[in-house]
């Protein structure tokens, strides 16, 4: 039976808490409102009508409204991490009984993005209590719309901008990766950047170098990270450059230009994983022709979850501290990755 004794029995807590939170009456924790809310939904309880609610003036249901800056303006064009997000954000948001407005900016052609703090929906009084935000987003637009309402960024963190964020683990990722590529008998490993200097590239990229220096090794290759910027082709050659002294295993920023990679090396005579070992993350579909690709899989369905979570605890605390969550993600071995070749190593190390 779906009762408050039921909801506190499978949160530990009083039936006198679960009581006061559904009702939102007395002084508790909103974090402890918002987990007796969620565990209602799940559970299909039916809140309870507030004694100051008319029966023909029921109470005005939050909204979210979720930014999404994209180069793909059809929702079955979304790429797959953001199709996950969604499908996160989605399902928690129903079971804390939110309503959803999805604003898609799409990009121009010379990559401008709109300003969604002009979107008559994301304006003072437009209807939205809320907002997440995915993809590259102008700093000045998250200022302004921060001043609105509860703000919370998933993946990205943008300098100057004092927002909530729900993220990655890019260090323990990191080391997963490095220990895997160790296992295997690489020592010259190198990391492949795409060119931009997103924040998520930038803390991939420490996470890296804090790595081959906890293991005692000196500078490894960084291309296409910082001020660099090379197109694919540049960036293989780059690379091969590397491997050709030693360098047999890359870790990627992300699978899509591990893809690219593994094709301009193939075009170079390079084998994957035969001669390189080449891994990424978000562990995205393999295209056609290639292998499969050693990487990590983010937890993207929970990152959306958390972010619709941090909204609603912001709701209820708007004065809380901002709040940095950073989820752990799971490494997939696959065809892309294997034993380095035979007297392989850094020039340093062979001598």
């Amino acid at each position: 039976m779906v009762n408050q004794l039921a909801i506190a029995t499978a949160l530990g807590l009083s039936t006198a808490t679960v009581s006061r939170a559904l009702r939102g009456r007395g002084s508790h924790d909103p974090r402890t409102r918002a987990l007796v809310l969620e565990e209602a939904g799940r559970q299909g309880y039916r809140l309870p009508q507030r004694d100051d609610q008319q029966d023909d003036a029921p109470a005005r249901v939050p909204a979210i409204a979720v930014v999404l800056a994209t180069a793909h303006p059809r929702h079955g064009d979304l790429p797959t991490v953001a199709l996950r997000l969604l499908q996160g954000i989605s399902a928690r948001a129903r079971v804390l009984g939110l309503m959803l407005h999805v604003e898609y900016l799409t990009r121009d052609a010379d990559g401008t993005v709109p300003d969604p703090a002009d979107s008559p929906a994301l304006r003072a009084g437009g209807g939205v209590d809320g907002a997440i935000v995915i993809g590259d987003v102008p700093a000045a637009s998250l200022g302004a719309l921060a001043k609105r309402f509860p703000l919370v960024r998933i993946c990205v963190r943008d300098p100057g901008c004092q927002l909530d964020v729900i993220g990655q683990d890019d260090v323990a990722a990191i080391g997963e990766l490095m220990a895997h590529l160790r296992s295997l008998g690489h020592r010259g490993i190198g990391f492949c950047g795409d060119g931009t200097s997103r924040s998520f590239i930038n803390a991939r990229a420490a996470a890296f170098q804090q790595a081959m220096l906890q293991q005692g090794d000196g500078p490894a290759p960084l291309v296409n990270v910082g001020r660099e910027t090379l197109d694919a082709a540049a960036c293989a050659a780059r690379v091969a450059g590397f491997i050709a002294q030693g360098n047999t295993a890359w870790i990627c920023i992300h699978d899509e230009r591990a893809h690219a990679l593994t094709r301009m090396l193939r075009e170079r005579g390079l084998r994957v994983p035969e001669d390189v070992s080449i891994c990424g993350f978000d562990a995205l579909p393999t295209p056609h022709g290639l292998p499969a690709m050693t990487t990590i899989d983010w937890p993207f369905e929970d990152l959306g979850g958390e972010a619709v979570k941090r909204v609603r605890e912001r709701l209820a605390a708007p004065d809380e501290p901002l709040r940095m969550v950073a989820l752990p993600g799971r490494l997939v071995v696959r065809e892309s990755t294997a034993r380095a070749p035979s007297g392989s190593g850094p020039a340093s190390e062979l001598g």
